[in-house]
């Protein structure tokens, strides 16, 4: 057995045991990293038939079994191809121009996104100094971008988690792509709800609304960074995948730190004390939305990041590529 063949065995062994699902991907591109150098693929039984549990690429027929020099015999699709297939240029095609529109989506969202948490810390130091006419203009302003962003990451979202042909009825309940996508019809339903609320003046709207928007908002983003950090590992970029998981934890550190300085906000307006100072507690809250904003910025920088990296991987499908044994 070769070492690549020993490295696979491990980790697939691992990966039934109950590991990190998103290790596995990384133990099926050691594989076909031996296939592009033209290396015999050894399964853990040492044979050269295909993984004990595998699907084409094409139509989803399960090829295990199969040699990998043979077809599938439902679409007729190389099953080496669909050894292939967890690296993304080898990916269904049309799946794949998908997924990158949709990911070119949710970057446009998600930078509108950053630049909608600015203007919703102006609003805010605007109401604190009294507004003004240009209040209700910058209110306007507000809502737009955020509508607009609110579209481009729930449209974008839809688009990139489509199903992948070779997952159709194979894929878990729970997986990182079904989560994504139900999160994205969370946010919707929830937005679409609250203004209908709102439109109709239903009392304790403005505060159940509220929570129920940043909920929603949370649990989108909690499950697009789990998501992006999947999809990261299909393009073969660990330090992406990291950064992706790292920002997700310093979202909810941030998020729990904004909730402790609103409830000591509002404890501190509500007993007598100065002017100043009841303006002075607002300092931290402030402090926090910056911090938010500047999160929000990287966010959006790494989405980029994500769909630059697959446009480069996409590319790479079209380069002349080793001859197969």
């Amino acid at each position: 057995m070769r070492p690549n063949s020993a490295r696979l065995t491990t980790r697939t062994h691992k990966h039934e045991s109950g590991a990190d699902p998103l290790r596995a991907h990384a133990a099926i591109g050691l594989h076909a990293d031996a296939i592009a150098r033209n290396a015999e693929p050894r399964m853990l039984d040492g044979s050269t038939s295909a993984l004990a549990s595998l699907p084409c690429r094409s139509c989803g027929y399960e090829l295990a079994g199969l040699p990998h020099d043979s077809r599938c015999p439902e679409c007729a699709t190389a099953v080496a191809d669909s050894l292939r297939a967890e690296r993304i240029e080898f990916a269904d095609p049309a799946w794949a121009r998908r997924l990158t529109r949709g990911v070119a989506l949710m970057a446009v969202g998600a930078r509108l996104t950053a630049m909608t948490m600015l203007l919703t810390c102006g609003a805010l130091l605007f109401g604190l100094l009294g507004g003004g006419p240009a209040f209700s203009i910058w209110l306007f302003l507000e809502v737009a971008l955020f509508s607009t962003a609110l579209l481009a990451n729930v449209i974008g979202a839809l688009i990139a988690t489509s199903a992948e042909p070779r997952d159709r009825g194979r894929e878990p309940l729970w997986s990182p792509r079904r989560c994504f996508r139900a999160s994205a019809f969370v946010a919707i339903v929830t937005t679409v709800l609250i203004a209908l609320c709102v439109r109709r003046n239903i009392p304790g709207t403005a505060i159940f609304g509220s929570v129920a928007a940043v909920a929603s908002i949370l649990f989108y983003l909690d499950r697009a960074l789990v998501w992006l950090a999947a999809l990261a590992t299909r393009v073969r970029s660990r330090g992406l995948r990291a950064s992706c998981l790292g920002l997700r934890r310093h979202w909810w550190i941030i998020v729990a730190l904004f909730v402790v300085v609103i409830i000591f906000t509002i404890a501190v307006r509500s007993t007598r004390v100065s002017s100043a100072a009841a303006f002075l507690a607002w300092v931290p809250l402030f402090i926090l939305l910056l911090l938010m904003i500047a999160l929000g910025f990287r966010t959006a920088h790494r989405v980029a990041i994500v769909r630059r990296r697959l446009s480069e991987r996409l590319r790479a499908r079209q380069a002349p590529q080793p001859s197969l044994p």
